[in-house]
């Protein structure tokens, strides 16, 4: 099994991140537990995460490194070593409109926002 030591990443099970790469880059979106949150992939392999609670003043963003590792997708921060790093389980759903994400027993669904 591949371990992300850091900032350095390892891809030892047989997928194609590039072809997982081009399904991701766009805006997703998600609702729930009082906010919403957009996600962005581009293609440079950085993402911008955006929190927003329901209640006034409310908002998180920040930018991510990400890459995939197998059946995973796994976020990096170098420049701030206040964020955990972590690699959580995806699945695509739908014809990939649909982005199954999950940590354990905790799923959240990301929702593909047309272009």
């Amino acid at each position: 099994m591949a371990l992300l030591v850091g900032c350095e990443r390892e891809n030892e099970v047989n997928v194609n991140p590039e072809e997982v790469k081009e399904h991701l880059i766009g805006e997703w979106r998600w609702e729930g537990n009082n906010q919403t949150g957009r996600w962005i992939f581009y293609e440079n392999g950085t993402m911008l995460a955006e929190y927003t609670g329901k209640f006034a003043g409310a908002k998180s963003t920040t930018w991510w490194e990400y890459h995939i590792k197998g059946d995973e997708i796994c976020f990096t921060n170098c420049s701030n070593p206040l964020l955990t790093p972590g690699c959580y389980k995806y699945e695509f759903l739908e014809n990939y409109t649909i982005l199954k994400v999950s940590y354990g027993d905790q799923v959240a669904y990301w929702y593909k926002v047309k272009d």
